[in-house]
């Protein structure tokens, strides 16, 4: 939570993106009711892909954080959600109507890995927290690329423009 609620200040302070372009799932809604949208189960993560693809325009740039626990099972690599879990080709599929925005795609979770051959493409910028889907241990590269956007952004900013890119972070 302190992660994504770090991140969404940065978002709409720093980067004065406006609040109603922010969609933020999390298991436990209770922790911050205000600003959680909802419950991360499958069937709301693709409602907010879906108004995702709705709202953005063509050449629009849309970031998708995913911050939990991944799982490496029979081939496939997945981010947990309460319920029934979302696989990479689930994500791959999510994505599809954002054909004409600019997508970073970016899963701090463990065992992520496997999300970039699935992911990969024209007009997506896919970062994992692991290298395959085969790493287990906690993850703990979410705090960091959240961090570049919010207090980092002296450092993080190489190329002194001002702001903090994906690949900067």
């Amino acid at each position: 939570h302190q992660w994504a609620t770090t991140l969404i200040d940065a978002a709409t302070d720093r980067y004065e993106l406006p609040a109603e372009n922010i969609i933020y799932l999390a298991e436990k809604t209770d922790v911050d009711p205000v600003r959680i949208e909802d419950r991360s189960t499958r069937e709301n993560v693709e409602r907010a892909f879906a108004t995702v693809a709705e709202r953005a325009l063509p050449d629009d740039r849309v970031l998708v954080l995913l911050i939990g626990h991944g799982t490496y099972a029979s081939g496939e690599s997945r981010f947990n959600l309460p319920g029934r879990d979302l696989t990479a080709k689930d994500y791959a599929r999510l994505l599809e109507p954002l054909g004409s925005q600019q997508v970073a795609f970016v899963n701090a979770a463990t065992a992520s890995g496997g999300f970039i051959e699935v992911l990969s493409g024209e007009g997506h910028t896919v970062v994992t927290a692991t290298r395959s889907g085969g790493q287990w241990n906690a993850a703990v590269f979410g705090g960091y690329f959240v961090e570049a956007f919010a207090d980092g952004e002296e450092e993080s900013d190489q190329n002194k423009d001002g702001r903090v890119s994906v690949l900067e972070a």
